[in-house]
């Protein structure tokens, strides 16, 4: 048994080490996701509003208060659907291997 050769097995592998550290200013931006947030808040906001509307005047075009309750759940559904994207990203992050 040669333990020479182990030794030189030490030279033959090449070990990085990444020092990189990321900068603040290098990371994106949170302010589209919190405008999206503020865009669905309000969204459902104003359907609410139509609806209540609708209640107290009957005589308002139901059409506008479908459109709206309809335009305030689909964007609710894309973000449940995004969320539901964002953890399965981070649960496949926590799986990995290091």
């Amino acid at each position: 048994m040669n333990i020479e050769a182990i030794g030189n097995l030490g030279s033959m592998v090449e070990v990085k080490t990444d020092t990189t550290r990321i900068e603040p200013s290098q990371v994106q931006d949170t302010s589209a996701f919190m405008d999206a947030v503020n865009q669905l808040n309000t969204t459902v906001v104003e359907a609410d509003m139509k609806v209540q509307e609708f209640v107290i005047n009957p005589s308002m075009d139901v059409q506008e208060v479908m459109l709206a309750m309809e335009q305030a759940r689909l964007m609710m559904e894309m973000a449940v659907q995004v969320r539901n994207k964002a953890v399965e990203a981070a649960q496949q992050l926590l799986r990995m291997q290091i």
